[in-house]
């Protein structure tokens, strides 16, 4: 059976520590340095920090959609990325030698030059393309004295990555259905080089999902299962520029937008998802505006 007793309210008030003689001991501990060490091979140092409104593997504050979470992404100081070769939301291949996944890159320059940071708090829940996450990534290196893992410093590299398709569907559903529909896009989502869901919603009566991918060709059969996991009408608007290698589809229920789809050849071309975002989450009365509008938000 549990102990269920509370416990201490306040330890040493007696001015006693747990040793046999009741006093305090200090522990003399020589400083050893990193179990990794950077190199030619994985020049970088890579640490993992935390979000602002997420906790451990957010795997219930990343369903609390007034929390912010944004998608998973490995963060660079300026110069680092020049040395890299790498822009603002290129994705890359973070790799160690233990794993390797692909996120996009953002600036920070907070972040020290020669270390790639990235958020603790996303396992194959949030980045199902990859491996188990980025925890993956670390190591099993344990400190002799408290036993603590040392994810704060690995070796590692990155290097640009080029893929001739990308996407992202952005919605609401049901919030009874936000479990099925999570399920069904993380199961097709597997098959993708590059995928990050994210939640959000202010409104109780209306659930956000975000569904970034990145691939080698589009899988037919995660944009059929997304269609119809957000109930996306075959004769919704849709505007395709094949030439551009292109296409957006929304769809707008009771002057509201519910869900946005875009595909293109390159990052740019989804990059408008957070302004589809915003439009779901505040619930912006669309029923005046026309298609140009809709398909460009904010440029029209």
């Amino acid at each position: 059976m549990r102990d269920n007793t509370p416990g201490t309210a306040r330890l040493y008030t007696d001015l006693r520590f747990a040793t046999p003689s009741g006093r305090a001991r200090f522990v003399a501990f020589e400083l050893r340095g990193a179990a990794e060490q950077t190199d030619a091979t994985f020049p970088l140092v890579l640490t993992t920090v935390r979000l602002r409104d997420q906790w451990h593997g957010a795997s219930r504050s990343g369903e609390v959609t007034t929390l912010e979470m944004p998608p998973a992404a490995v963060e660079l100081a300026p110069a680092t990325m020049a040395e890299c070769g790498v822009a603002d939301d290129d994705l890359v291949e973070l790799s160690t030698a233990r794993a390797w996944l692909i996120l996009p890159v953002r600036a920070n320059e907070s972040v020290a030059p020669g270390v790639a940071s990235v958020p603790m708090h996303f396992g194959a829940r949030w980045l199902p393309a990859s491996a188990g996450g980025i925890n993956m990534l670390t190591l099993a290196e344990l400190d002799p004295l408290s036993l603590q893992p040392e994810l704060k410093h690995a070796a590692a590299r990155l290097q640009r990555v080029t893929l001739p398709w990308h996407a992202a569907l952005v919605g609401c559903i049901a919030p009874e259905r936000v479990g099925l529909v999570l399920a069904t896009l993380r199961s097709h989502a597997q098959a993708c080089a590059y995928a990050s869901l994210v939640r959000f919603g202010r409104d109780p009566q209306r659930a956000g999902i975000a569904l970034l991918v990145a691939h080698a060709a589009p899988p037919t059969a995660l944009i059929d299962a997304a269609r119809s996991a957000f109930a996306v009408a075959a004769d919704a608007p849709t505007l395709r520029d094949a030439r551009a290698g292109r296409a957006r589809t929304v769809s707008v229920v009771g002057g509201r937008l519910v869900t946005a789809l875009l595909e293109g050849r390159t990052r740019a071309d989804v990059r408008a998802w957070s302004v589809y975002r915003r439009l779901i989450d505040q619930g912006t009365d669309c029923s005046q505006r026309s298609l140009r509008e809709l398909f460009a938000p904010g440029q029209a």
